[in-house]
């Protein structure tokens, strides 16, 4: 009779020198495992597509097709190992629990992608998914052995079956963190991790089965006859031919979900690309309007709406002149028609202002920059489009500021320069007399000459500021011309240091001149160059401490310009001072004692300014100031030099 009890295990007696020896195929062997991989592969592939689809329909039809590919695929593999393990006897397979074995496989394979659909956070999802996909191969892989039907006797090893189990649960643990690791793989293709975490896959449901053929013993039965019941029962052959067939449909459905995912993943690509252009076009701050060779609008985004007041559905397929007001439109059916006739325009890749029109009718200011493209031998032009209502606002109160200004101006020179030749007069009558009581000052007691001598300094300082204020006026009415000469600088500087020489005696303060023996030829106005070196120098000397020093230098630059730099010891400059040093009637120093006019450093930087030259200033307060002047510097060959005569 034939043999059909299962799940026994060796029983204490039974000697295992009895036990019938089997025989693996190293080539079929490593076809099971190859098989388990691709089963696994397969099965990833349709997650991706779970995980990626957002209709539940989508995900439910995805799951059930890789459930049955990775339930069938454990299957494949297990008969494929089983085809070979060669056996000394006929075995045959039973139909209804070889088809059994496939249901827990394919169960837990669904219950795997269900989970995954959640993506559930809790920390025993992992593990649970370990324990069912381990439960689903091991049951698997012991109901297709409760189907084999064989003249032998079939004990299982209780430690090493126990063994196959853990062995499918560990294995399927790490096959399921490299899966998540690939869905999470930032260093290299998605492909490549996808491949990695289906051979661990594989390779879990490999170990599981022939750690279970490990556990497995065959021994013989002592009977006269044996029967085996051929019309239920599925031999080698048919076996072999139904793992063929699964194996065929696994690869068929490998090669379809690559292609298809790579399909749906260059739609999907192509999906987002298309609406994040759209996202960019409803986003942008200008206005985009899109029209055909014809002049009718084509599309138009979220700016122009709000810019022209038109919805999309209102303005789409009408003439973009309805945007337009005045002339311009005008003009844009002349450009359209010159371009439908010879295919030239000279109004795109530029940027120009036209006139616009809202749909309340308002008018506005409007700045557009167009540019072609075709679509399928089809042109269409695209326009930039930006409201300047608002610059056009500030351009207008700049202008009119301006105007303002220049007026003021005008008028304050006109008044200087009035008021000073008023003043000048008078002035000159008190200047000569105080200069009669001056030459009969001995006819005056010691007070009264103190008087005469005041009233002397005094209109001689107002005369000093009155001239200031016809030469500020003479800059500002653009009345001062200056004669530019290439100067040899040397000279220049050493007659401006004799002219101050007395005054820096008279101070006790010791001028140090550190010019080389370069000549140095600079582009200037003779006169007003010393005009204001004298000014610089004399600050320098009046604004020092007693018995400090003032030193004059110069130093070409590397842009062909030299800088002369006079440099004192007084008391310096704060920084926040510094920008008001050039400004009109700015005196920093409050003495009294100290005369001036508060203008000597605007007059210079107005001079040195039209002489293309630049000046500033370097201070620290408590260690002294460095006023600089730089200039151009002259090199052509050839010309004459202007010497400057020596002051005494």
């Amino acid at each position: 009779m034939s043999t059909h009890s299962h799940f026994i295990f060796l029983e204490s007696e039974r000697n295992l020198d009895n036990a019938i020896q089997g025989q693996f195929d190293p080539f079929l062997v490593i076809v099971s495992v190859v098989v388990a991989c691709i089963a696994a592969y397969t099965a990833f592939l349709f997650s991706e597509r779970i995980n990626s689809s957002e209709q539940k329909w989508h995900k439910l039809a995805w799951l059930t097709v890789g459930s049955w590919t990775l339930g069938f695929g454990i299957w494949a593999m297990h008969f494929t190992g089983m085809m070979a393990y060669s056996l000394p006897f006929d075995v045959v397979y039973d139909k209804l629990t070889t088809l059994i074995s496939i249901i827990p496989a394919v169960l837990a394979s669904a219950v795997i992608f269900f989970v995954s659909i959640f993506r559930l956070p809790f920390w025993w999802c992992m593990p649970l998914q370990s324990i069912l996909m381990g439960s689903g191969i091991g049951a698997m892989h012991y109901i297709g052995m409760a189907a084999m039907r064989q003249d032998a006797l079939m004990r299982y090893d209780p430690l090493i079956f126990t063994a196959s189990i853990f062995v499918a649960v560990a294995l399927s643990y790490v096959a399921l963190q490299m899966k998540l690791w690939a869905e999470r793989a930032r260093h290299g293709s998605e492909i490549q991790s996808l491949i990695i975490a289906a051979i661990c896959m594989g390779m879990a449901i490999s170990a599981m089965h022939y750690t279970g053929m490990a556990a497995v013993f065959y021994f013989p039965v002592h009977a006269d006859v044996t029967i085996i019941d051929l019309a239920t029962s599925w031999v080698p052959d048919t076996v072999t031919n139904m793992v063929i067939y699964t194996v065929l449909a696994m690869l068929s459905l490998m090669i379809g979900a690559v292609h298809l995912s790579r399909r749906l993943e260059l739609m999907r690509l192509l999906e987002a690309s298309k609406t994040r252009e759209a996202n960019i076009v409803d986003n942008m701050v200008d206005g985009l309007i899109v029209i055909n060779s014809a002049g009718m609008i084509d599309a138009y985004n979220k700016a122009a709406e709000n810019m022209f007041g038109y919805k999309m559905y209102e303005i789409i397929g009408r003439n973009v002149s309805t945007l337009m007001a005045g002339s311009d439109r005008e003009r844009h059916d002349k450009y359209m028609h010159r371009y439908s006739s010879s295919q030239t325009s000279d109004v795109i890749g530029i940027g120009r202002e036209i006139v616009g029109r809202r749909k309340n009718g308002e008018v506005f200011p409007v700045e557009i920059a167009l540019s072609k493209f075709n679509v399928d031998d089809e042109v269409f032009f695209s326009g930039i489009v930006r409201d300047i209502s608002d610059r056009k606002e500030v351009e207008r109160k700049v202008i009119e500021a301006r105007r303002i200004a220049e007026v003021a101006s005008h008028a304050k020179s006109e008044f200087l320069n009035r008021v000073s030749h008023e003043l000048r007069t008078p002035m000159n009558v008190i200047m000569g007399f105080s200069q009669l009581l001056e030459s009969d000052a001995e006819q005056f007691n010691e007070e009264q000459r103190g008087y005469i001598h005041e009233l002397k300094q005094a209109s001689q300082q107002l005369l000093k500021l009155i001239d200031g204020m016809l030469e500020l006026s003479s800059f500002e009415t653009h009345k001062l011309d200056l004669d530019l000469d290439a100067v040899l600088l040397s000279d220049l500087i050493n007659a401006s240091v004799a002219d101050v020489l007395p005054e820096a005696e008279q101070a006790g303060i010791k001028i140090h001149n550190l010019l080389d023996d370069r000549t140095l030829v600079v582009m200037t106005d003779v006169g007003r160059l010393q005009q204001v070196l004298h000014h610089i120098l004399s600050n320098a000397i009046t604004h020092n401490k007693p018995g400090g020093e003032v030193s004059i230098a110069c130093e070409t630059l590397n842009d062909n310009r030299i800088r002369i730099s006079v440099t004192d010891t007084g008391p310096g400059i704060s920084e926040d001072k510094q920008s008001r040093l050039f400004a009109a009637f700015e005196r920093l120093n409050n003495d009294e004692r100290i005369k001036g006019t508060g203008m000597g450093l605007a007059i210079s930087k107005h001079l040195v300014e039209m002489m293309n030259g630049s000046i500033g200033v370097e201070s620290r307060p408590g260690v002294g100031s460095t006023f600089w002047i730089e200039l151009d510097s002259y090199v052509e060959e050839g010309q004459v030099v202007k010497q400057t005569p020596a002051q005494h």
